[in-house]
This record gives C-alpha cells, sequence and structure tokens, in this order.
C-alpha cells in the first residue's frame, strides 16, 4: 500500500460502491438523501454492506456518516 501511495504523490481517492452494495442487499436508494435515509431507516444494511468489505480482505474501510 506503501508503495501505492507514493506512486499516487501520496493521497488516494477511493470508493467501495457503497449504494451499490446497498441496492445489492435491498436498500431503496429512492431519495435524494438516499445514504443518510439508509442510516436511519437500515443501519444493518450499512453494517451489512460494511462486513462483507471486511470478509473479502480489504486494506481500509469507510464510514457512512455524516
Amino acid at each position: 500500500m506503501s508503495n501505492f501511495l507514493q506512486q499516487l504523490g501520496g493521497y488516494a481517492l477511493i470508493d467501495g460502491g457503497l449504494a451499490t452494495e446497498l441496492e445489492r442487499h435491498g436498500a431503496d436508494l429512492n431519495d435524494p438523501l438516499w445514504s443518510a435515509k439508509c442510516l436511519i431507516s437500515s443501519p444493518h444494511l450499512i453494517q451489512t454492506v460494511h462486513l462483507d468489505y471486511l470478509e473479502a480482505g480489504v486494506d481500509i474501510i469507510l464510514t457512512a456518516s455524516y
């Protein structure tokens, strides 16, 4: 990971595809504030997606909070 970051000048912008994974688990994202809505109405789906990433062996995990 260090070499990767050095090649990028020390920073990397990452996106794990949270919306795609939430939809895959059945979340209704038909709202301009879909992520906030999901945090309130379906926090278990946020947890499920994060656990899926951890089980897949990610090196970085992001939060879904505002």
